[in-house]
């Protein structure tokens, strides 16, 4: 089993979540089906998030991860949890719309 970390510096640009991968020739690529709201999410209590942060993230869990998502099939539930939680939360697409607009 590999532990391949990757990073990347999301941002907020014409009001969505976007990111750069100069390896790909991205530039303003923005997230979709969801992940918006869910960085919404998971950065709702980070200052000046919108003005990029970086993320840090793996197919499998590495020491210090915060967050967990689980894809449980191609489109409509992902599961959520800290490190610290027993049980990971279900969440649809549109509760994570509805979490985030609270």
């Amino acid at each position: 089993m590999t532990n391949a970390i990757m990073t990347i510096a999301p941002y907020r640009h014409a009001g969505t979540w976007v990111f750069d991968d100069e390896a790909h020739g991205l530039v303003a690529e923005p997230f979709v089906s969801g992940v918006p709201e869910m960085i919404d999410y998971m950065v709702r209590d980070i200052a000046n998030a919108e003005s990029g942060f970086r993320m840090i993230f793996s197919a499998n869990p590495f020491p210090g991860y915060q967050q967990v998502a689980i894809r449980k099939r191609r489109v409509g539930c992902v599961q959520h949890s800290s490190p610290t939680s027993t049980r990971p939360h279900k969440r649809s697409t549109s509760e994570w719309r509805r979490l985030t607009a609270n």
